[in-house]
């Protein structure tokens, strides 16, 4: 990724889940569970449903790997939404 921070993706071959270890996040030190992601083949249609369901998302992020949104649950659990970029 650059700059030192570290993307590892570990998923089995035709399997829709996947594990991703990330160092950049502050809030996200080594083992714990915060940023839980969930992917999504119509972001933007996803996130204006959730905020009319009351779910406060975050601004949609464009990143050179995708397009992400985020939201903290009641419990201060975090969850990413990411839509992948087209190879």
């Amino acid at each position: 990724m650059g700059n030192g921070q570290t993307w590892v993706q570990l998923g089995l071959p035709g399997t829709e889940t996947s594990i991703t270890l990330v160092n950049w996040f502050p809030k996200m030190p080594a083992g714990c569970i915060e940023g839980l992601v969930i992917g999504s083949e119509d972001i933007a249609k996803e996130v204006k449903e959730l905020n009319a369901k009351g779910i406060k998302m975050s601004e949609l992020q464009n990143t050179p790997w995708g397009i992400f949104s985020h939201f903290t649950d009641p419990d201060g659990n975090g969850w990413m939404l990411h839509q992948s970029r087209a190879m």
